[in-house]
């Protein structure tokens, strides 16, 4: 259950004013409740959200320490957009669904000193993506759902310092995609328009979100490019044919999913295809978030040797599998929130088996399990 924080929440909030990083996101918190964390000197404030308008806007403005804004979700519309671009030192900004449209993105273009900037949901359409690309620092952009085509999509080829790009649901066709996935230090590009996946041969990582992948693409996607230097594969919201895991580097060191199913819509099957795999010997870090892990998974889980990072929140595991992951010895962190795991339903009878502190792997950094 979130968080109910009101603006009387925030005027207690107020009286702490050795805060620096305040995230409030998910709360009642409205224009006169931004008066009071105005008083603040922060450098980084997540307010997404909230019940955010214009006049809350010009209260945040006047923050003139903060270097990261989070305003996503609130309803400051383009006169807040004008408000917030006179803050000097914003680096990093997120106004993602707050209804700027194109004369929102004219006033967002003054502040150069952005580096990662988040509009999506705005409707800023080709004529914002111009706009946009003239903000010459940004690494990291996202235009998500905005009304954008090739036109737009030719504006923002022109930036050639992106290194992040997520211009899901929009209007491109698959031949812009294809141009734009060659930008020069493009490491991340997310589009709907096609299933082309980019990735620099400098960096170490592939990442996939709301893809449909066969086994057939992954595999003309390897032949085609140099992986040697591949060792992350970070997978969510997509479907993909289990049989591609087949033509995964053998040095993979670390694999994330995270709501994956199969090419039928089916949840993956996670025990299937981590027995037999020609990588489980160098999986250090391994996170299978909200996949339906059950005991039984979680065993097989259990038989990858050198873990040091795990996450498997927001699965199925009860106590009995929690007890098998223990086995991990050489563990370093691990999640295990939003599990059914209930300590106090043990059998009795299992007295040598129950969990104490002294149980966790050495040095473990523990999430502890949420029943």
């Amino acid at each position: 259950m979130d968080n109910q924080i009101d603006d009387n929440g925030a005027l207690f909030l107020a009286d702490i004013s050795s805060i620096t990083d305040l995230n409030l996101a998910k709360n009642q918190i409205g224009d006169t409740g931004a008066k009071h964390i105005s008083t603040i000197k922060l450098t980084s404030l997540d307010l997404s959200e909230n019940s955010i308008g214009e006049m809350g806007a010009q209260e945040i403005s006047n923050i003139e320490s903060l270097t990261s804004l989070n305003l996503a979700s609130n309803q400051i519309g383009i006169e807040g957009a004008r408000l917030i671009s006179g803050m000097p030192e914003i680096t990093n900004l997120n106004l993602a669904n707050n209804q700027i449209r194109l004369d929102g993105t004219r006033h967002i273009t003054n502040m150069q000193k952005l580096t990662t900037l988040d509009l999506s949901e705005n409707q800023i359409g080709d004529a914002g993506a111009q706009e946009i690309s003239k903000i010459r620092g940004l690494t990291t952009l996202n235009l998500n759902a905005n009304q954008i085509g090739d036109a737009g999509a030719q504006y923002i080829s022109h930036m050639q310092g992106l290194t992040t790009l997520d211009l899901r649901s929009n209007q491109i066709t698959d031949v812009k995609a294809r141009q734009l996935s060659n930008l020069c230090g493009l490491t991340s590009f997310l589009c709907n328009a096609t299933n082309y996946i980019s990735v620099d041969v400098t960096s170490d990582e592939i990442t996939l979100v709301s893809a449909t992948i066969t086994d057939a693409d992954f595999a003309n996607f390897f032949q085609s490019n140099d992986f040697g230097m591949i060792k992350k594969l970070k997978i969510s919201h997509s479907k993909i044919d289990p049989e591609l895991f087949k033509n995964l580097p053998p040095d993979l060191k670390a694999l994330s999913l995270k709501s994956v199913k199969d090419l039928n819509g089916n949840m993956l099957s996670i025990d299937q295809f981590l027995k037999n795999t020609p990588y489980e010997n160098n999986l250090e870090d391994l996170s299978l978030e909200n996949q339906y892990i059950d005991d039984s998974a979680a065993s097989v889980v259990t038989e990858i040797p050198r873990l040091k990072n795990l996450n498997l929140s927001t699965n199925q595991i009860t106590a009995e599998g929690f007890l098998k992951i223990l086995a991990l010895r050489e563990l370093q962190s691990l999640d295990l929130s939003h599990n059914q795991i209930k300590l106090k339903s043990l059998d009795q009878s299992n007295h040598s088996r129950r969990v104490s502190e002294d149980s966790c792997p050495a040095g473990a950094s523990i999430f502890r399990p949420k029943s």
